[in-house]
Protein backbone atom coordinates (compact mmCIF):
# COMPACT_ATOMS: atom_id res chain seq x y z
CA UNK A 1 0.00 0.00 0.00
CA UNK A 2 1.35 3.44 -0.74
CA UNK A 3 2.16 6.18 2.01
CA UNK A 4 0.36 6.46 5.43
CA UNK A 5 -2.13 3.09 4.32
CA UNK A 6 1.35 1.19 5.05
CA UNK A 7 2.13 2.64 8.24
CA UNK A 8 -1.89 1.84 9.30
CA UNK A 9 -1.35 -1.66 7.88
CA UNK A 10 1.53 -2.36 10.28
CA UNK A 11 -0.58 -0.89 13.59
CA UNK A 12 -3.65 -3.33 12.28
CA UNK A 13 -1.62 -5.85 12.72
CA UNK A 14 0.09 -5.09 16.11
CA UNK A 15 -3.13 -4.46 17.57
CA UNK A 16 -4.98 -7.66 16.07
CA UNK A 17 -1.76 -9.95 16.72
CA UNK A 18 -1.86 -10.85 13.27
CA UNK A 19 2.16 -10.38 12.66
CA UNK A 20 3.18 -12.49 10.14
CA UNK A 21 5.98 -15.53 11.07
CA UNK A 22 9.22 -16.02 8.88
CA UNK A 23 11.02 -19.37 9.84
CA UNK A 24 14.12 -20.19 8.76
CA UNK A 25 14.13 -23.47 9.60
CA UNK A 26 10.62 -24.22 8.60
CA UNK A 27 10.63 -22.84 5.43
CA UNK A 28 13.99 -24.48 4.62
CA UNK A 29 12.93 -28.46 5.91
CA UNK A 30 9.34 -27.87 3.78
CA UNK A 31 11.23 -26.63 0.31
CA UNK A 32 13.78 -29.50 0.79
CA UNK A 33 10.87 -31.81 1.70
CA UNK A 34 8.64 -30.92 -1.37
CA UNK A 35 11.45 -30.63 -3.81
CA UNK A 36 12.57 -34.32 -2.72
CA UNK A 37 9.24 -35.99 -2.72
CA UNK A 38 7.35 -33.99 -5.01
CA UNK A 39 10.39 -34.54 -7.69
CA UNK A 40 10.67 -37.66 -7.32
CA UNK A 41 7.11 -38.89 -8.03
CA UNK A 42 6.25 -36.53 -10.72
CA UNK A 43 10.36 -38.18 -12.68
CA UNK A 44 8.23 -41.21 -11.72
CA UNK A 45 4.91 -40.22 -13.42
CA UNK A 46 6.22 -38.96 -16.58
CA UNK A 47 9.11 -42.26 -16.40
CA UNK A 48 6.12 -44.74 -15.95
CA UNK A 49 2.81 -42.79 -16.98
CA UNK A 50 3.27 -40.97 -20.31
CA UNK A 51 3.89 -37.41 -20.97
CA UNK A 52 0.16 -36.62 -20.43
CA UNK A 53 -0.63 -38.56 -16.91
CA UNK A 54 2.90 -37.18 -15.98
CA UNK A 55 1.91 -33.38 -16.63
CA UNK A 56 -1.60 -33.83 -15.15
CA UNK A 57 0.15 -35.62 -12.05
CA UNK A 58 3.09 -32.26 -11.87
CA UNK A 59 -0.43 -29.42 -12.14
CA UNK A 60 -1.55 -31.60 -9.17
CA UNK A 61 1.28 -31.20 -7.30
CA UNK A 62 1.55 -27.70 -8.16
CA UNK A 63 -1.85 -26.85 -6.61
CA UNK A 64 -1.38 -28.85 -3.71
CA UNK A 65 1.87 -26.78 -3.28
CA UNK A 66 -0.14 -23.40 -4.16
CA UNK A 67 -3.36 -24.33 -1.46
CA UNK A 68 -0.79 -25.86 1.19
CA UNK A 69 0.92 -22.65 1.17
CA UNK A 70 -2.31 -20.47 1.13
CA UNK A 71 -3.08 -22.16 4.39
CA UNK A 72 -0.15 -21.25 6.41
CA UNK A 73 -0.04 -17.70 4.95
CA UNK A 74 -3.59 -17.30 5.55
CA UNK A 75 -4.23 -19.27 8.28
CA UNK A 76 -1.22 -19.15 10.75
CA UNK A 77 0.71 -16.46 9.38
CA UNK A 78 3.69 -18.23 8.39
CA UNK A 79 5.56 -17.63 5.21
CA UNK A 80 6.91 -20.07 3.21
CA UNK A 81 8.27 -19.26 -0.02
CA UNK A 82 7.18 -21.26 -3.52
CA UNK A 83 9.93 -20.24 -5.46
CA UNK A 84 12.49 -23.33 -5.51
CA UNK A 85 9.82 -25.57 -5.35
CA UNK A 86 8.37 -24.56 -8.01
CA UNK A 87 11.34 -24.12 -10.08
CA UNK A 88 12.60 -27.62 -9.19
CA UNK A 89 9.09 -28.97 -10.13
CA UNK A 90 9.31 -27.18 -13.54
CA UNK A 91 13.20 -28.38 -14.16
CA UNK A 92 12.39 -32.05 -13.54
CA UNK A 93 9.09 -31.88 -16.04
CA UNK A 94 10.95 -30.37 -18.62
CA UNK A 95 14.58 -32.30 -17.65
CA UNK A 96 12.78 -35.96 -18.01
CA UNK A 97 10.16 -34.81 -21.33
CA UNK A 98 12.88 -33.98 -23.11
CA UNK A 99 15.09 -37.42 -21.97
CA UNK A 100 11.88 -39.39 -22.59
CA UNK A 101 11.38 -37.77 -26.30
CA UNK A 102 15.30 -38.78 -27.34
CA UNK A 103 14.73 -42.33 -25.69
CA UNK A 104 11.08 -43.19 -27.06
CA UNK A 105 12.41 -41.30 -30.38
CA UNK A 106 15.48 -43.89 -30.34
CA UNK A 107 13.32 -46.63 -29.21
CA UNK A 108 10.62 -45.35 -32.31
CA UNK A 109 13.54 -45.65 -34.82
CA UNK A 110 14.99 -48.70 -33.23
CA UNK A 111 11.72 -51.07 -33.70
CA UNK A 112 11.59 -49.45 -37.35
CA UNK A 113 15.34 -50.08 -38.15
CA UNK A 114 14.65 -53.95 -36.75
CA UNK A 115 11.36 -54.68 -38.73
CA UNK A 116 11.09 -52.41 -41.87
CA UNK A 117 12.66 -55.15 -44.01
CA UNK A 118 10.53 -57.92 -42.59
CA UNK A 119 7.34 -56.37 -42.44
CA UNK A 120 4.89 -53.97 -44.20
CA UNK A 121 4.62 -50.71 -43.26
CA UNK A 122 1.18 -50.55 -41.93
CA UNK A 123 2.97 -52.83 -39.11
CA UNK A 124 5.57 -51.25 -38.10
CA UNK A 125 3.27 -48.26 -37.54
CA UNK A 126 1.09 -50.91 -35.41
CA UNK A 127 4.70 -51.87 -33.64
CA UNK A 128 5.74 -47.96 -32.82
CA UNK A 129 2.27 -47.60 -31.63
CA UNK A 130 1.68 -50.22 -29.11
CA UNK A 131 5.19 -51.60 -28.05
CA UNK A 132 3.89 -53.77 -25.27
CA UNK A 133 2.65 -55.99 -27.65
CA UNK A 134 5.57 -56.82 -28.97
CA UNK A 135 7.81 -59.35 -27.66
CA UNK A 136 11.47 -60.11 -29.12
CA UNK A 137 12.28 -62.57 -26.49
CA UNK A 138 11.25 -66.77 -27.73
CA UNK A 139 8.55 -67.66 -27.06
CA UNK A 140 5.96 -69.87 -28.30
CA UNK A 141 3.15 -69.05 -30.54
CA UNK A 142 1.12 -70.23 -33.15
CA UNK A 143 1.60 -69.23 -36.68
CA UNK A 144 1.73 -69.96 -40.48
CA UNK A 145 4.63 -70.84 -41.97
CA UNK A 146 5.34 -70.48 -45.97
CA UNK A 147 8.43 -71.65 -48.19
CA UNK A 148 8.70 -70.98 -51.67
CA UNK A 149 11.16 -72.45 -54.11
CA UNK A 150 11.96 -72.14 -57.55
CA UNK A 151 11.88 -75.11 -59.59
CA UNK A 152 15.17 -75.96 -61.28
CA UNK A 153 16.94 -72.58 -60.25
CA UNK A 154 20.31 -74.54 -60.77
CA UNK A 155 19.08 -74.55 -64.34
CA UNK A 156 17.87 -71.59 -64.94
CA UNK A 157 21.40 -69.84 -63.23
CA UNK A 158 23.87 -71.95 -65.86
CA UNK A 159 21.89 -70.24 -68.48
CA UNK A 160 22.93 -66.86 -66.98
CA UNK A 161 25.47 -64.66 -66.05
CA UNK A 162 26.48 -63.77 -62.95
CA UNK A 163 24.28 -60.24 -63.57
CA UNK A 164 21.98 -61.17 -65.00
CA UNK A 165 21.18 -63.53 -62.14
CA UNK A 166 21.58 -61.46 -59.96
CA UNK A 167 19.20 -58.75 -61.78
CA UNK A 168 16.93 -61.53 -62.14
CA UNK A 169 16.65 -62.97 -58.26
CA UNK A 170 16.38 -59.81 -56.59
CA UNK A 171 13.80 -58.57 -59.19
CA UNK A 172 11.75 -61.53 -58.63
CA UNK A 173 12.86 -61.83 -54.69
CA UNK A 174 11.40 -58.08 -54.16
CA UNK A 175 7.60 -58.78 -56.25
CA UNK A 176 7.36 -61.73 -54.25
CA UNK A 177 8.59 -60.08 -50.51
CA UNK A 178 6.13 -57.12 -51.59
CA UNK A 179 3.03 -59.62 -51.86
CA UNK A 180 4.12 -60.88 -48.32
CA UNK A 181 4.43 -57.66 -46.58
CA UNK A 182 1.03 -56.46 -47.93
CA UNK A 183 -0.96 -59.20 -46.60
CA UNK A 184 0.71 -58.96 -43.42
CA UNK A 185 3.55 -61.77 -43.24
CA UNK A 186 7.20 -61.22 -41.91
CA UNK A 187 10.24 -62.37 -44.31
CA UNK A 188 12.48 -64.63 -41.92
CA UNK A 189 14.67 -64.81 -44.79
CA UNK A 190 15.82 -66.10 -48.27
CA UNK A 191 18.12 -68.72 -49.12
CA UNK A 192 19.50 -68.60 -52.05
CA UNK A 193 15.85 -68.00 -54.51
CA UNK A 194 14.16 -69.65 -51.74
CA UNK A 195 11.59 -67.47 -49.20
CA UNK A 196 11.08 -68.22 -45.82
CA UNK A 197 7.82 -66.49 -44.13
CA UNK A 198 5.10 -66.21 -41.01
CA UNK A 199 2.14 -64.74 -40.12
CA UNK A 200 1.27 -64.32 -36.15
CA UNK A 201 4.55 -62.61 -35.05
CA UNK A 202 5.87 -60.30 -33.98
CA UNK A 203 2.48 -58.92 -33.83
CA UNK A 204 -0.64 -61.57 -33.10
CA UNK A 205 -2.70 -62.18 -36.60
CA UNK A 206 -5.92 -64.29 -35.49
CA UNK A 207 -6.34 -64.85 -39.05
CA UNK A 208 -2.46 -66.05 -40.11
CA UNK A 209 -3.85 -68.98 -41.20
CA UNK A 210 -5.78 -67.42 -44.44
CA UNK A 211 -3.70 -64.15 -44.67
CA UNK A 212 -1.13 -66.62 -45.43
CA UNK A 213 -2.69 -69.02 -48.38
CA UNK A 214 -4.20 -65.24 -49.76
CA UNK A 215 -0.23 -64.10 -49.81
CA UNK A 216 0.51 -67.44 -51.63
CA UNK A 217 -2.15 -67.34 -53.99
CA UNK A 218 -1.17 -63.52 -54.90
CA UNK A 219 2.56 -64.84 -55.12
CA UNK A 220 1.45 -67.29 -58.19
CA UNK A 221 -1.13 -64.69 -60.05
CA UNK A 222 1.76 -62.46 -60.02
CA UNK A 223 4.21 -64.62 -60.76
CA UNK A 224 2.17 -65.19 -64.44
CA UNK A 225 1.98 -62.26 -64.58
CA UNK A 226 5.84 -61.14 -64.61
CA UNK A 227 6.04 -63.80 -66.88
CA UNK A 228 5.56 -62.25 -70.38
CA UNK A 229 7.94 -59.27 -68.93
CA UNK A 230 10.47 -61.52 -68.60
CA UNK A 231 10.21 -63.59 -71.94
CA UNK A 232 10.26 -60.41 -73.34
CA UNK A 233 14.00 -59.68 -72.00
CA UNK A 234 14.75 -62.73 -72.94
CA UNK A 235 14.70 -64.91 -69.70
CA UNK A 236 13.51 -68.05 -68.91
CA UNK A 237 10.08 -69.08 -67.38
CA UNK A 238 10.20 -70.30 -64.04
CA UNK A 239 7.67 -72.45 -61.94
CA UNK A 240 7.61 -71.68 -58.23
CA UNK A 241 6.31 -74.37 -55.40
CA UNK A 242 4.42 -72.90 -52.08
CA UNK A 243 4.52 -74.65 -49.06
CA UNK A 244 2.27 -73.71 -45.78
CA UNK A 245 1.73 -75.71 -42.57
CA UNK A 246 0.41 -73.94 -39.32
CA UNK A 247 1.45 -74.74 -35.60
CA UNK A 248 2.52 -73.85 -32.59
CA UNK A 249 6.95 -72.85 -32.86
CA UNK A 250 9.20 -70.85 -30.77
CA UNK A 251 9.88 -67.21 -32.29
CA UNK A 252 12.04 -64.58 -31.51
CA UNK A 253 15.55 -62.98 -31.58
CA UNK A 254 17.86 -66.40 -31.94
CA UNK A 255 21.68 -66.57 -32.78
CA UNK A 256 25.02 -65.66 -31.33
CA UNK A 257 25.12 -63.22 -28.61
CA UNK A 258 27.04 -61.15 -31.54
CA UNK A 259 24.90 -61.62 -34.44
CA UNK A 260 21.46 -63.02 -34.25
CA UNK A 261 17.72 -62.70 -36.21
CA UNK A 262 14.44 -62.70 -35.45
CA UNK A 263 12.87 -66.17 -36.69
CA UNK A 264 10.92 -69.14 -35.78
CA UNK A 265 11.99 -72.82 -34.85
CA UNK A 266 10.14 -75.71 -34.43
CA UNK A 267 8.20 -79.29 -36.28
CA UNK A 268 5.91 -77.00 -37.95
CA UNK A 269 8.84 -75.12 -39.63
CA UNK A 270 9.81 -78.67 -40.65
CA UNK A 271 6.74 -79.56 -41.92
CA UNK A 272 6.03 -76.66 -44.07
CA UNK A 273 9.96 -76.85 -45.62
CA UNK A 274 9.19 -80.64 -46.31
CA UNK A 275 5.56 -79.48 -48.25
CA UNK A 276 7.34 -77.17 -50.12
CA UNK A 277 9.71 -79.98 -51.08
CA UNK A 278 6.72 -82.46 -52.33
CA UNK A 279 4.82 -79.87 -54.79
CA UNK A 280 7.54 -81.35 -57.12
CA UNK A 281 6.74 -84.68 -56.33
CA UNK A 282 2.65 -84.15 -56.84
CA UNK A 283 2.98 -81.52 -59.85
CA UNK A 284 1.10 -78.63 -57.72
CA UNK A 285 2.02 -75.38 -57.32
CA UNK A 286 0.93 -75.19 -53.69
CA UNK A 287 0.80 -77.58 -50.95
CA UNK A 288 -1.38 -76.76 -47.49
CA UNK A 289 -0.96 -79.37 -44.28
CA UNK A 290 -4.28 -80.31 -42.39
CA UNK A 291 -3.49 -78.13 -39.94
CA UNK A 292 -3.60 -74.62 -42.41
CA UNK A 293 -6.61 -76.54 -43.75
CA UNK A 294 -8.58 -76.41 -40.43
CA UNK A 295 -7.12 -73.08 -39.86
CA UNK A 296 -8.60 -71.16 -42.68
CA UNK A 297 -12.12 -72.90 -42.08
CA UNK A 298 -14.24 -71.96 -45.18
CA UNK A 299 -12.43 -69.08 -46.65
CA UNK A 300 -11.00 -71.39 -49.32
CA UNK A 301 -11.78 -74.13 -51.91
CA UNK A 302 -9.31 -76.75 -50.89
CA UNK A 303 -8.78 -80.17 -52.63
CA UNK A 304 -7.30 -83.07 -51.01
CA UNK A 305 -3.97 -84.57 -52.36
CA UNK A 306 -2.86 -87.26 -49.97
CA UNK A 307 -1.98 -89.07 -47.00
CA UNK A 308 1.86 -89.28 -46.53
CA UNK A 309 4.86 -89.76 -44.22
CA UNK A 310 7.30 -86.58 -44.61
CA UNK A 311 10.98 -87.34 -44.00
CA UNK A 312 11.86 -86.81 -40.71
CA UNK A 313 8.14 -87.03 -38.83
CA UNK A 314 6.58 -90.86 -37.94
CA UNK A 315 3.02 -89.18 -38.40
CA UNK A 316 1.40 -89.12 -41.68
CA UNK A 317 0.18 -86.20 -42.85
CA UNK A 318 -2.44 -85.07 -45.07
CA UNK A 319 -2.04 -83.12 -47.83
CA UNK A 320 -4.40 -80.38 -49.72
Amino acid sequence: FPGVEVNATVIDNLLAGDAMVYDMGLDLGLNVALVAVLGTLLAAGLAWLGPRAGALCGGLFLLAVVYGNYRLLFLQGRLVGLTYVVAALLAVFIAVSVANYFFEGRRKRFLQGAFSRYVSEDVVAAIVAHPERLSLEGEERELTILFSDIRGFTGISERLSARQLSAFLNEYLSAMTEVIMARGGTVDKFIGDAIMAFWGAPLADAGHAPHAVAAALAMRRLLAELQPRWAARGLPPIDIGIGLNSGVVSVGNMGSSTRFSYTVMGDAVNLASRLEGLTRVYDTGMLISDATRRAIGDAFHCRPIDVVCVKGKLEPAALF
